[in-house]
């Protein structure tokens, strides 16, 4: 199979340079003060004065132009003004190199303010959200944009992608290792006002890592202007059932050759979580209501410089760390129930604490070499990254008749302590190659990593420690990976594009259990191809067809065999025999006028991975164990609907409608599931007054009844309601916001294991009031380009 995945891609790349005979036109445009002109419309018409192409300068005001052999006229307009024209013979490819514009130097100021992009674009391997035309992201942050960004669901502070199993978030093409509450965290102190765009990219092409099994959310950062500096400082207060409290800042500099950029936040509060489970066994039915209030304190900064060796050659480094120390306090109370005679056969209560203190640091260099005018660069990263993780976690349970009488030796304590340590260090580089026939980009990457966990387990019902030893597990994990890639991008004509891609990365892996004396090791090629074809019918229609081959690797606890206990009737287990999964995409999609947008998707994911609950019917223990257990079909319509007919009221709708199978593939006494389900999300942003100052917001969304892996779960749904004010001159930024105001988002599902049904809810704090505020100062240009690390495919896999 992969030997025709390399025969197809060699075949389609040395046929492409014969599909058409067409030459380019290309060059820069500069002011009178030698500034390159962004956003500048440059045309292209023929003998008899009909336009043939119009194309718009980028950031660095270079433009291209692809045509037939013939002679033109090449124009420079704005505002109806023309300030540039000559006429051009295209019989082969053109460097007119740099256009100086000596008109208009007022009026190319005006261009700059008065264009406006479309709110959202289709590209042909992605939908473009530009947040900078949005109302309705103004003078928030960017978990404010990813909630009205397409395709994206931001849901109980998680971020996933409608219709895929797993996604990654990039800051400027480079995926950041951050996850959960630590992500979130880290996502709040980007202001909106700082990002350009958000890129949703369903199926990846092959320079991104192949981890992540399906799509990835590339935020992308507004550059900065010469000679200009910026400082902002942020707070906000949440209330939920308990309060949190969130300050920080920002400061970024650039004076000629040198750029240097730092924030730093500090987070400090606590919310609830109340889960309930229900457990049917075959003469008992468990019924365990779990109450966490988990603590936030959490202190994160980042810091970079950037450094212009020459006009062509960029150095820089970064830093990026956090200190985090969570804790988790649980009240835990089981009824337990006779199924004959319904009455309480006993009562089991349980009292834990969760420690933690995590430390991550991140250091990168990295170079950007520009080798020519055409766009040719070259890029170099050097990552390190390390995770110090230590925990403990000790719990009492005492066992009660229904009087609430304790039951002989029905008193149990224990401690579960240890450390998780990672170290890992990779090196990359990337080269673009924008040859005369086609677009070239190629690189490579490798990366090493070792983690070391050691846990140990202490019975303390006694009031003295005693060291368990079965109970207890040192682990250590190394993985090395090389990969290479290579993709090419070429505009066949006007109305067809198309973009082909190969990655092939060779992994090695040794689990060394040193407690069991057990060692497992394994070695893998894979290839992962892509291919995007785009078909432009006319102005208002564009259609497109992608496929990508994605993997999922375990996460590094989830490779660690040693059992988390949460109560003597509760744990968790990894597994160290864990493989990859893997998934196909396939997507067809339409777009009319860049406000409708059509979905048609398939996913396939064999191998999937997986820690479904399982459950002793003598000795009542239930725990989930990591397994690769299921295949999975996933089938997706959906459309997107974007409506900006009003100037006071903007208005992002979308729904979907799924179609779900999953096969078990172990006999584990699990059952498949397959069906229907749909969600649904509306997110209005209303100008409230003729200064466009006050802005307010009401967001729905509602997820439907549905399928996942083995359970069945719930409709959930959430109503938030938002103002916004802009004061001094849009300097200060305060936001009123009320989440999930009927408290309707709660997870509920149920599933069947080894003939034991099982439901559970859980609730995590959903309702909120929170009010921000943001000041900003400087020299009111845009903030600085922040860079990505290089490593951060392997760093989001440590367990944090």
């Amino acid at each position: 199979m992969t030997k025709k995945y390399i025969y197809i891609a060699i075949l389609v790349f040395l046929s492409m340079n014969k599909i058409h005979a067409q030459v380019h036109v290309r060059g820069q445009v500069k002011d009178a003060n030698d500034k390159p002109v962004e956003l500048i419309e440059v045309l292209l018409q023929n003998k008899d004065s009909l336009l043939i192409k119009s194309e718009l300068t980028n950031a660095e005001g270079r433009f291209i132009i692809i045509a037939e052999k013939g002679q033109y006229l090449l124009s420079i307009k704005q505002l109806g003004v023309i300030l540039y024209s000559k006429k051009i013979d295209l019989n082969q490819n053109l460097d007119l190199s740099v256009i100086q514009v000596k008109e208009g130097q007022h009026q190319l100021k005006e261009v700059a303010v008065t264009f406006k992009k479309k709110i959202i674009e289709r590209k042909i391997d992605r939908i473009i959200f530009n947040v900078e035309n949005s109302i309705s992201a103004a003078g928030g942050d960017a978990i404010d944009a990813l909630k009205i960004t397409p395709s994206i669901k931001v849901q109980n502070e998680a971020i996933t992608m409608i219709g895929k199993n797993k996604m990654s978030i990039m800051i400027d093409d480079r995926l950041i290792e951050l996850s959960g509450d630590d992500l979130i965290n880290f996502l709040k102190t980007i202001r909106t006002d700082d990002i350009k765009s958000i890129e949703v990219i369903t199926n990846p092409p092959a320079k991104y890592d192949a981890e992540g099994n399906s799509g990835l959310v590339n935020i992308k950062l507004k550059k900065a202007k010469p000679d200009s500096w910026n400082a902002s400082l942020n707070s906000s207060y949440k209330q939920s059932t308990y309060a949190t409290l969130s300050n920080g800042g920002s400061f970024s500099y650039q004076k000629k050759k040198l750029s240097f950029f730092t924030n730093l936040n500090y987070v400090n509060g606590s919310k609830k979580g109340l889960e309930q489970e229900e457990i049917a066994y075959s003469s008992q039915t468990w019924n365990n209501e779990f109450k966490r209030k988990a603590y936030t304190n959490i202190f994160s900064g980042r810091v970079g410089i950037d450094y212009k060796l020459s006009e062509n050659w960029t150095i820089g480094a970064q830093y990026l760390g956090s200190l985090n120390k969570p804790r988790t306090v649980q009240d835990d109370h089981s009824i337990i129930t006779h199924n004959g005679t319904q009455t309480i056969d006993s009562l089991i209560n349980s009292k834990s604490n969760d420690l933690k203190k995590t430390n991550s640091s991140s250091v990168n260099f990295h170079s950007m070499v520009k080798l020519d005018s055409t766009g040719k660069n070259i890029s170099f990263d050097l990552d390190y990254f390390n995770l110090d993780n230590h925990i403990n976690r000790d719990f009492q349970t005492q066992n009660s008749y229904a009087d609430f009488a304790p039951t002989p030796g029905g008193y149990q304590s224990a401690t579960n302590s240890g450390f998780q340590d990672i170290n890992i260090y990779s090196a990359k580089i990337d080269i673009t190659d924008p040859l005369k026939w086609i677009k070239l980009s190629y690189g490579g990457k490798v990366y090493f990593s070792k983690t070391n966990y050691d846990n140990k387990y202490f019975d303390t019902s006694t009031g003295v420690p005693l060291f368990q030893t079965n109970q207890s597990n040192t682990f250590q994990y190394t993985e090395n990976t090389q990969a290479l890639y290579i993709s090419g991008n070429k505009k066949i004509t006007d109305k067809w594009e198309i973009k082909l891609g190969l990655r092939v990365e060779n992994t090695q892996t040794k689990g060394n259990s040193i407690t069991l004396n057990q060692i497992n090791t394994n070695n893998y090629i894979q290839f992962f191809p892509t291919t995007y074809i785009q078909y432009t019918s006319n102005e208002n229609n564009a259609f497109s067809l992608n496929f990508g081959r994605r993997l999922a690797r375990p996460r590094y606890n989830e490779l660690n065999p040693f059992k988390v206990y949460y109560n003597p009737y509760s744990y968790t287990q990894g597994n160290p025999f864990l493989s990859p999964s893997y998934t196909n995409n396939i997507e067809f999609q339409h777009v009319y006028k860049d406000i409708l947008f059509t979905s048609l998707s398939f996913s396939k994911t064999t191998n999937g991975i997986g820690n479904p609950p399982f459950f002793n019917e003598e000795t009542k223990v239930q725990y989930l164990l990591d397994l690769n257990y299921y295949t999975s079909n996933s089938y997706d319509i959906s459309e997107t609907y974007v409506f900006n007919h009003f100037k006071w009221w903007e208005s992002e709708n979308q729904a979907n409608l799924f179609y779900k199978t999953t096969h078990i593939t172990k006999d584990i006494n699990l059952k498949g599931n397959r069906g229907l389900s749909a969600y649904f999300s509306t997110n209005n942003s209303f100008t409230l007054n003729k200064n466009k100052t006050v802005k307010g917001e009401v967001n729905f969304w509602y997820q439907a009844p549905g399928y996942e892996d083995i359970y069945k779960t719930e409709s959930t749904s959430s109503l938030d309601l938002g103002v916004k004010f802009s004061l001094l001159d849009n300097s200060l930024q305060l936001a009123f916001i009320a989440q999930d105001i009927f408290k309707t988002n709660i997870t509920k599902s149920k599933t069947t294991s080894s003939s034991i049904g099982y439901r559970f809810s859980d609730y995590n704090d959903s309702r909120y009031f929170r009010i921000s505020m943001s000041y900003k100062f400087g020299s009111r240009k845009l903030n600085l380009k922040q860079r990505g690390f290089g490593n951060e495919e392997e760093k989001r896999r440590a367990d944090q």
